[in-house]
């Protein structure tokens, strides 16, 4: 599935260029924007350094291309595992009870830790190869190893629906890709056809394996920007033999 998903995304962005029709971010430095949501998630550079660095290689040959655009700096990259509340404008932490949704994202956790000692399911693991992009953004494509990723996305969303507490997983689209955003285009790109290039250049390109050790849960903004994501509960999992 989620090689059809980058696959279409990448015909939209060829159309995009082609069609001078790239969509560019009015939030990313409006500093009024307020949007805000809760996401369970992995960080790049704690779970898989070496894979981190291998990602900040492409981005500054993409810096030389396109200084202007929004690079994620390497501390925010992130693989997105679920959506709890998805990012709506006006919503705070006082407005909810945060150690709730943390004690039930550590419940769920747990026992998945439990699933992967007794090898019912294998460590959870991101191949990481390949670029994609659509129209408005450069992305990293991650292929799960395994059903772990799509047993951990359910099994959090079963704990969060009968926990009786509020969210809107699922409310844009249900998450099935296993991607992390490199760039997001804040202005027509200048060099278009050597962007494209760089891109097919990196299509199949190994970046590493993302094991998923580490895993958050935050308030956040839509960026995932760190002066305003916030650790509501952390959870290291023991995953023997992943590299």
């Amino acid at each position: 599935m989620s090689a059809e998903i980058y696959q279409q995304l990448w015909q939209q962005f060829q159309c995009a260029l082609a069609q001078h029709q790239i969509v560019t971010d009015p939030y990313l430095n409006n500093l009024a924007d307020d949007r805000r949501g809760m996401t369970a998630l992995a960080f790049l550079q704690p779970n898989s350094p070496a894979a981190c660095s291998e990602v900040q290689v492409f981005q500054q040959q993409l810096a030389a291309l396109e200084p202007a655009q929004y690079l994620q700096p390497a501390s925010e990259l992130h693989l997105t595992l679920l959506s709890i509340i998805s990012c709506i404008s006006g919503f705070t932490l006082p407005q909810t009870d945060a150690a709730a949704y943390a004690i039930v994202f550590q419940r769920v956790l747990t026992e998945l830790q439990q699933d992967i000692i007794q090898r019912r399911i294998p460590p959870l693991q991101i191949e990481l190869r390949g670029v994609t992009a659509s129209p408005s953004c450069i992305l990293l494509q991650g292929f799960a190893q395994g059903e772990g990723l799509n047993r951990l996305r359910d099994q959090l969303r079963q704990a969060y629906r009968q926990s009786g507490l509020h969210h809107s997983m699922d409310s844009r689209y249900r998450q099935q890709s296993a991607h992390l955003t490199l760039c997001r285009f804040t202005r027509p790109l200048q060099q278009p056809e050597a962007v494209l290039a760089l891109c097919r250049q990196y299509q199949d390109y190994l970046f590493g394996h993302l094991p998923l050790q580490q895993i958050d849960l935050v308030f956040n903004n839509w960026y995932l920007q760190s002066h305003v994501t916030q650790t509501l509960a952390s959870v290291r999992l023991d995953n023997p033999g992943s590299s």
